[in-house]
């Protein structure tokens, strides 16, 4: 799967992930490939998913954001 991690002012993330775990306003929820059209908004939490190219674990402390997962592409605007 593609992951892009956009705020206002920067790309933060941009690469090629196995899986993606992420805080939604009802609780944290888990994409994986082949995931449906899904879109979330995103609630204060811990983003965590595992980079494809170097097979590490990565965090990111959020406050807010909506996501989008489109045929194996997540969008993330915070």
């Amino acid at each position: 799967m593609k992951l892009k991690i956009l705020n206002i002012k920067n790309i933060i993330y941009k690469g090629e992930i196995y899986n993606l775990k992420a805080p939604g306003i009802y609780g944290y929820f888990q994409i994986l490939k082949n995931h449906d059209f899904f879109i979330s908004i995103l609630d204060k939490g811990i983003l965590t998913f595992t980079d494809k190219k170097i097979n590490k674990k990565i965090t990111i402390n959020i406050s807010i954001g909506i996501l989008k997962v489109i045929n194996n592409f997540i969008i993330i605007l915070l």
